[in-house]
């Protein structure tokens, strides 16, 4: 039985990553506990169709994956959904995409990970690969030189590069201009949805307190953030992990990423870095572009869709 009324939860059902509140859990209920549960969400437009989204599927006996999904999308209908996405916990700034090629290496740190039987569920409900992600490795034997070197740091000699303070009201400022970059910067991606600046600073304060800030680079011109990379050691292998790339838009900025991209991988492994992870990246952005002249892919992960 499914409901979506308020249902004490078994106590070895996990709770709810972090994200925002489900606009609807769906539970799976066995007697009067829930022993499954699903949330979902109305989310941005794609490609001129209303979606819905779900997120976070937990079950205790997880062959019952299907049924819940499917339970799921019949929700969204009612809530005017035309496409069903996931799993995508609320928005693309939190949790969301399944590994579809584990590759042979193990997972890196804050990495997110799903197994086979997972995405047979989801296939089973009747879900396909929409969006496409990928993460790839480089080492200093495998990273190719930059032809435009030379050429880019002359265009952006006058950018400099520091890691953020911890420090108040440094912090504060840096994560409000960082907030300002990454709306920018992320606005085109797809299934894009703005977040509150409490929200980001809820979500990088943390971070930023958690890992070395050696290799988080806040790039700056004439006193304005214009790029923003993020990255931390994976402390298994010893790589660095680079996840977040984001370059402010416009004409003045073109090959700022690019030239980052050298100086980041020149410093790493310069200082003794094994390997850099450009991690979850899309497909089809700049980043990824940019990773692919050096970087064998050493994963793959896909966002799921279905009409509903």
């Amino acid at each position: 039985m499914f409901t979506t009324q308020v249902a004490r939860t078994h106590p070895d059902l996990p709770a709810f990553p972090s994200g925002p509140a489900p606009e609807v859990v769906l539970s799976l209920l066995e007697g009067n506990l829930a022993v499954g549960r699903v949330g979902l969400w109305r989310g941005p437009d794609w490609q001129g169709r209303r979606t819905g989204l779900i997120g976070s599927p937990a079950l205790l006996d997880p062959s019952g994956l299907p049924e819940l999904l499917h339970a799921a999308c019949a929700e969204l209908r009612q809530l005017g959904a035309e496409v069903a996405l996931g799993p995508l916990n609320g928005s693309t700034w939190f949790s969301y995409r399944l590994v579809t090629d584990w590759g042979k290496r193990p997972p890196f740190l804050l990495e997110p990970w799903s197994s086979p039987a997972e995405l047979a569920g989801w296939q089973a409900a009747g879900f396909a690969p929409l969006l496409h992600y990928h993460s790839s490795a480089v080492t200093p034997e495998t990273h190719a030189p930059d032809g435009r070197a030379a050429e880019l740091a002359r265009k952006f000699a006058d950018v400099t590069v520091r890691s953020p303070t911890l420090c108040e009201p440094a912090l504060s400022r840096d994560l409000a201009a960082l907030h300002g970059l990454s709306l920018a910067a992320f606005a085109g991606n797809p299934l894009y949805s703005p977040l509150s600046l409490p929200s980001f600073e809820a979500l990088y304060r943390p971070l930023l307190g958690r890992v070395p800030l050696d290799w988080v680079w806040l790039a700056e011109r004439a006193g304005e953030m214009v790029g923003f990379f993020f990255a931390y050691p994976d402390p298994a292998s010893g790589a660095l992990v680079l996840k977040t790339i984001a370059v402010k838009p416009g004409r003045a900025q073109a090959g700022l990423g690019r030239y980052l991209s050298h100086l980041f991988h020149a410093r790493a492994f310069a200082a003794g870095v094994p390997e850099v992870i450009h991690a979850l990246m899309w497909d089809g952005n700049e980043s990824a572009a940019i990773s692919a002249r050096s970087a064998p892919v050493v994963r793959r992960y896909a966002l799921l869709g279905r009409d509903l």
